[in-house]
């Protein structure tokens, strides 16, 4: 059983590590939500984007994307829904990975 939050982010399947700068990230992150044209606002805390989309049922779908910062030239980026449709996030998920494959590395 996982003890660190950190632990317990590794064992999420939607999240991916990159080893790019965190502006680069954050920037990508926001040109890729505007391509697919989802609706988003940087959270109060400065840390995350809140995501709302709606699903193939016109269902509301809610998640937020954050960057941590696990060593100096290691980040982690956590997708985490709030609201909606866990399969359609999934598929969302795998849609944003793919356009961001050019600054995903493997996990350490």
């Amino acid at each position: 059983d996982p003890q660190t939050p950190v632990q317990r982010l590794t064992l999420r399947l939607t999240r991916f590590y990159t080893a790019s700068p965190c502006q680069k990230v954050w920037t990508r992150l926001q040109q890729v939500m505007k391509k697919f044209s989802y609706d988003v606002r940087i959270s109060p805390d400065k840390v995350s984007l809140v995501v709302s989309t709606t699903d193939k049922r016109s269902q509301p779908l809610v998640f937020k994307a954050s960057i941590y910062g696990l060593r100096s030239d290691l980040l982690l980026v956590d997708f985490r829904r709030s609201s909606g449709d866990g399969i359609e996030f999934k598929k969302i998920f795998k849609k944003v990975r793919d356009q961001c494959q050019d600054i995903i590395v493997k996990p350490p």
